[in-house]
């Protein structure tokens, strides 16, 4: 058992789950969450990032989603009515526990003022006209009387503008998932705990290993989370082949939307957080054995949660010096006997929470038997399952196959740096180009305030920071340029100073936002000096990031030299080898060339935007003018250049770059790099070959494309020109 220990030790290695590819896992995590509260959402909320990607148990093979929880910070909850102070409507809400709500549950109840500013509950006697006409909305009496909120309004109801944007959204207990292994849930932030919630500080004074009295110091300013209670509604199915109808009776719908559950995510990060790195393992290796040894018995009914639960009480209840890399199986073997015990007594107990039973709605009675063989049988072969583990190809990793397939140790810590690294700044034109914001430049010029003010207050972020500062800077220069070249008047040296200061070797885009500027000014000399200077900055190793390509599961990694970072400086090095795409509002029209403008309108119907990429995580690309880097580079020297070689050189170039990237279709914005191709071929009177260009770019992409106005264009001037082949060009 020993030497597998070891052997599995020197396999998570391979797989990534590192110490230092853990830190950075977490840094990032947090830097996404610190930069959440820079945006500005459809609603007043603002997000923690939960889950296991940050807890730093993502593998390859595992493919970890990402738990976002959005809270609205409108709203105010206290435990008693006597805290409240000067309560506002519907902003002031106090927790109500009544003997019949559910185990983990709560009431949220509305508190009003009388004529005396004296906060007092909310009741049907003395509530005005807009109250009683938002019963059965947002609020719900309960058997009292009492005016309580509707948990189905705030988890779900409030945040329509949000969902909507999403596709294929589907409600999973209390989040809502989406196909981009993104899950969303929506509540309110309570700041104090309950006493039902306390139930980890009565271990503070207990002579115990773990968790260590500084995590649960932090612990007891978290607070908690109030979301709705999940699908535990009654349902009714109906089936056609059978003709049966079914029922599914759990509660009434007037009963679960009085409850509100009690969510302690944060403490539970912490807790994370406080696993060292052969725990970590430990909990991944079980994760690993539940998904493919539980998954297809009982799905997600006995999931990851309670895994992490039997984590726990496994950490605490056992001595701290077993938790070594020579004894992982063993460890695991201990995690999945307290599972076993839990199942032997049908209650899987909160860490956190007291009088919480994690089986209740989930397990079915005849279930519990089977999952107790199951993992009676695994501990008593000593976990021989896991020579038979697919996940991450542990299996052949064990027995040192010499398939050409399986990855290296660096080759995977390299593509989750890269995937991490790539996340990160795709998230990035989420925090600065909202769906169509009010006005445009007045978002960005708050966001750089925010970024400002973040960066006196927290330096160890500065670098990412700054990214985003500089991205900001990016934007905010092309759309005064283009106001500028809009009413005829000169670029001033301020925007000038502007562009120069969103320069750097991670923000190639911005160089090119610049050329382009001086493209459409007639500046033809130094654009071209700009453009030789991106080319030379262009490395084959580099990764063209799409908007179109986010969740793209094997995302191409890049091989650094160096072994030892720290997070910051694997972000530099990894940041520094990504090209994201080059972006123009429709404030900045007048910075882009004429051309391009067409891609600001590819969407021609409704029924066309609707069809968009399913992979796609929103739709705001659409109404821009979206380009790879490459492609718009070689683009730009094509008009800048004043020879016939130069102007050669570049549509290779061009040409180049579209045949190989015809096969890998959804990594980049290959439609718009036909419809680059074709213009040239346009400009150089080469007119079958431009509606060939433009054809083939309709066959990749037969929705939201701004070929399609080419194409008719074209057809136009063919048809209403005198000789049928005279023909006006766009430059």
């Amino acid at each position: 058992m020993e030497a597998i220990s070891l052997r599995l030790d020197e396999v998570m290695e391979d797989i990534g789950v590192t110490e230092d590819l853990i830190q950075f896992r977490r840094h990032m995590y947090h830097v996404r969450e610190l930069f959440m509260p820079l945006m500005t959402p459809p609603f007043k909320a603002r997000a923690y990032i939960v889950g296991s990607q940050i807890e730093g148990s993502t593998t390859i093979g595992m493919d970890s989603d990402l738990d976002v929880f959005w809270y609205l910070n409108t709203v105010i909850v206290h435990l008693h009515v006597s805290e409240c102070c000067s309560p506002k409507n519907i902003n002031t809400l106090v927790i109500k526990t009544y003997p019949w709500s559910l185990p983990q549950c709560c009431s949220l109840q509305v508190v009003d003022s009388d004529d005396d500013g004296k906060p007092v509950p909310l009741t049907v006697k003395n509530m005005d006209k807009y109250f009683e006409s938002e019963i059965n909305n947002r609020f719900i009496l309960d058997k009292q009387g009492l005016v309580l909120l509707d948990s189905d309004y705030f988890a779900f109801k409030q945040f329509n503008a949000y969902i909507e944007k999403r596709d294929n959204v589907v409600q999973k207990g209390p989040a809502l998932s989406s196909p981009g292994k993104c899950d969303c849930v929506f509540g309110i932030q309570c700041p104090t705990l309950p006493v039902n919630c306390q139930l980890l500080f009565s271990k503070q004074n207990q002579p115990i290993h773990w968790p260590k009295k500084t995590t649960i110091a932090k612990a007891k300013k978290c607070g908690m989370f109030l979301v709705a209670p999940g699908n535990l509604r009654n349902t009714y199915t109906y089936q056609d082949v059978s003709s049966m109808a079914y029922m599914n009776v759990q509660y009434p719908k007037d009963y679960i939307n009085t409850q509100c559950r009690m969510s302690t995510n944060l403490i539970e990060r912490l807790l994370m957080f406080d696993l060292n790195i052969v725990q970590m393992r430990a909990f991944i290796l079980t994760k690993m054995i539940r998904k493919e040894m539980f998954d297809q018995l009982v799905g997600d009914r006995l999931c990851t949660f309670h895994v992490k639960t039997a984590l726990f009480f496994t950490i605490e209840n056992y001595p701290e010096n077993i938790w070594r890399k020579d004894n992982i199986v063993q460890c695991v073997l201990y995690c999945l006997s307290t599972l076993r015990r839990f199942l032997k007594r049908r209650i899987c107990p909160h860490y956190i929470i007291a009088s919480v039973n994690l089986f209740a709605d989930k397990l079915k009675v005849f279930e519990f038997q089977n999952l107790i063989d199951i993992l009676t049988s695994l501990i008593s072969s000593k976990l021989q399952c896991i020579l038979t583990l697919n996940t991450d190809m542990i299996k052949d990793r064990l027995f040192g196959s010499n398939d050409s397939k399986l990855s290296t140790r660096k080759e995977n810590c390299s593509l989750v740096k890269t995937r991490l690294t790539r996340e990160f700044i795709t998230f990035t034109i989420e925090c600065i180009v909202p769906e169509k914001p009010p006005i445009f430049e007045t978002y960005l010029y708050h966001c750089v305030q925010s970024v400002q003010e973040a960066l006196n207050r927290w330096n160890k972020y500065s670098t990412e920071l700054n990214f985003l500062l500089k991205t900001v800077h990016g934007a905010i220069a092309s759309i005064k340029a283009s106001a500028c070249i809009a009413n005829n008047v000169a670029i001033t040296e301020d925007i000038i100073k502007l562009y120069n200061s969103s320069f750097s070797r991670m923000h190639i885009d911005n160089y090119l936002k610049y050329a382009s500027m001086l493209v459409c000014t007639r500046k033809c000399e130094l654009a071209d000096a700009i453009l030789e200077y991106v080319d030379r900055m262009l490395t084959p190793d580099m990764i063209e990031l799409s908007l179109k390509g986010k969740y793209i599961k094997t995302p191409a990694h890049i091989h650094q030299k160096e072994e030892l970072f720290s997070p910051t400086d694997i972000f530099i090095a990894y940041a520094s080898k990504m090209l994201l795409v080059v972006t123009f509002p429709r404030e900045a029209i007048h910075c882009v060339p004429v051309f391009l403008v067409y891609e600001m309108y590819r969407t021609i119907t409704n029924r066309d935007y609707e069809k968009g990429d399913p992979n796609k995580f929103c739709n705001m690309w659409m109404e821009q003018a979206v380009v790879d880097v490459k492609p718009f580079l070689y683009y730009l020297q094509y008009l800048s250049a004043r020879c016939i070689e130069k102007k050669l050189i570049a549509y290779k170039k061009l040409f180049k770059f579209t045949c190989s990237k015809i096969i890998n279709k959804h990594h980049c914005h290959i439609e718009t790099t036909f419809n680059l191709m074709g213009h040239i071929l346009e400009l150089e009177n080469c007119i079958t070959a431009a509606w060939c260009a433009y054809t083939s770019s309709v066959r990749l992409f037969s929705s939201n494309n701004a070929a399609y106005w080419h194409l008719f264009r074209l057809l136009g001037h063919y048809v209403y020109s005198h000789h049928g082949n005279t023909i006006t060009y766009l430059v």
